[in-house]
């Protein structure tokens, strides 16, 4: 009698740790990628992180073949790898178009608290979403090595591991260090527009609209903004912040990679904007920036 060895059938349905690797890489990409949620909530910088981990782990599984030399690989390696970059040319091409694909959809969606002079402040691209371009470009064909890999450990067979292949992993505290430094020293960024007249009137007077942002980390961090309505009958400036024309803001997309807050005050002829960027839960490496608007008897200055 012959006896059958018994196979369960979690076994057989289980993956290679690659490919379960490959499937979560998609699926934090898709959240970079996407205008949903609107706010990564401060978790942008962990998320970025989470994926150099998993690319180190599909460099090291797939031994870093996408950027081998070919003199140090068989045939049957240039073969895969020759593969690989085929059939990333259109995977590339797919994510390119489900990035656009959301952008146009979050353009339907309704504004998350930046309304009238803000949208003049140049917007450009998000760098979560500039993130997840750069990481199809880059790693395609490593994630899509790593996953034939896992059907043919026969072809790992032959290329031994070693700690180089490790060594891309060093790169992970170092981005993180950059990143704290870079939030918590460099000068903050600060953007201004001044539009007028705009065709809004008030009292005989000529008006104009007046934005303002201050920003952290240089898109890798955290943002405020201001904006009011300055009059002016030419004798003398009005300001009309007082009937609900002016408004501190935090955008949602000011805040994937820190948690903002503001407080705005009005007090006679000023209007002042304090706000805190901190890139880490209890306040380590916390910035404070400020916006000042004062209206004189001639101008309206701005610090």
């Amino acid at each position: 009698m012959t006896i059958l060895p018994r196979v369960s059938v979690l076994g057989r349905w289980s993956w290679p740790p690659q490919r379960y690797a490959a499937l979560l890489l998609g699926l934090v990409w898709l959240i970079l990628a996407s205008p949903y949620p609107p706010s990564l909530k401060s978790t942008g910088m962990l998320l970025i992180l989470v994926l150099l981990v998993l690319n180190v782990l599909l460099g090291v599984a797939s031994d870093w073949m996408a950027f081998a030399r070919t003199a140090t690989l068989d045939l049957r390696h240039v073969t895969c790898r020759n593969r690989a970059y085929r059939l990333a040319i259109p995977l590339v091409g797919a994510g390119i178009l489900v990035m656009i694909a959301l952008s146009i959809a979050g353009g339907f969606a309704p504004p998350t608290g930046v309304t009238h002079s803000l949208t003049q402040l140049p917007l450009g691209i998000r760098m979560r979403q500039l993130v997840a371009l750069l990481e199809l470009l880059v790693i395609a064909p490593t994630a899509l090595i790593a996953w034939r890999l896992a059907a043919d450990p026969a072809l790992v067979a032959g290329r031994t591991e070693g700690l180089r292949n490790w060594a891309p992993a060093l790169s992970i505290p170092l981005l993180a260090a950059v990143w704290f430094v870079a939030v918590a020293a460099l000068p903050a960024r600060t953007v201004t527009v001044q539009a007028a007249p705009d065709g809004f009137a008030w009292w005989g007077s000529t008006c104009g609209h007046f934005a303002a942002m201050k920003e952290v980390g240089y898109g890798f961090g955290g943002a405020v903004q201001l904006q009011t309505e300055v009059c002016w009958d030419g004798e003398r400036v009005l300001d009309v912040w007082t009937d609900g024309r002016s408004s501190c803001t935090v955008d949602e997309t000011d805040h994937d990679f820190a948690l903002v807050s503001e407080d705005c005050i009005i007090w006679g002829n000023r209007l002042i904007l304090h706000g805190r960027v901190e890139p880490l839960p209890g306040g380590l490496g916390a910035r404070d920036v400020e916006i000042r608007i004062e209206v004189g008897a001639r101008r309206s200055r701005s610090a």
